[in-house]
């Protein structure tokens, strides 16, 4: 979940633990809302990952942990 205090265009991004980009996802314009994102995780390995969330204003990071 992540939180929008104004629209804004949002970038997410998945890192593994050595600073490899794994994958983007450009979201486009979004309104100033709390929105939330379903990730399909199937193919991923087990183990700890950072999501960026990028927006106009801020840039965010949280960790993603797969079992």
């Amino acid at each position: 979940d992540y939180n929008l205090p104004k629209e804004s265009k949002v970038t997410l991004q998945v890192y593994d633990m050595n600073g490899r980009l794994l994958s983007s996802l450009d979201k486009g314009n979004q309104s100033s809302a709390q929105h939330s994102l379903q990730m399909n995780v199937q193919n991923m390995k087990s183990g700890v990952y950072m999501i960026r969330i990028i927006t106009n204003n801020s840039t965010n990071t949280a960790k993603l942990i797969v079992r």
